[in-house]
């Protein structure tokens, strides 16, 4: 997933995720680095294939979805600032500026915001994001 790869790889993205990984360090329960992002992707994409949504939803799309949701979080330790609110704002940033030929469409990256900003209350189910 090569465009799921340049957004691992992105600048930004390696320094939210190290300093996310920093201000959980002690935290017990839940931490939001690596493994988190990846459980939820594969928790994402098991839903759309339940649903018969895979022609209409890429996995490289479910996964940067998976790997951006929470990318606001330093944000909101460091500013108060709601992660979903930092995370739309961080991610748009990161897309917007990927390695040349990796660049999500701009329908995709709005669906991909979209998931992100809602993701904390009332979040929609991976299987209604294709709807």
């Amino acid at each position: 997933m090569e465009r799921v790869d340049a957004i691992w790889r992105h600048p930004v993205y390696q320094e939210q995720l190290t300093r996310i990984e920093e201000l959980e360090q002690d935290r017990t329960f839940c931490r939001h680095g690596a493994p988190h992002l990846l459980d939820v992707a594969r928790v994402m994409w098991i839903g759309v294939l339940e649903e018969g949504l895979a022609d209409e939803l890429p996995r490289d799309v479910v996964y940067a979805t998976a790997l951006l949701h929470d990318i606001g979080r330093a944000a909101q330790y460091d500013m108060e600032e709601p992660h979903d609110i930092a995370g739309v704002r961080i991610a748009r940033e990161i897309m917007g500026t990927v390695e040349d030929g990796c660049a999500f469409s701009p329908a995709e990256q709005e669906l991909i915001v979209d998931a992100i900003g809602a993701h904390r209350g009332g979040a929609k189910p991976a299987t209604t994001l294709a709807r």
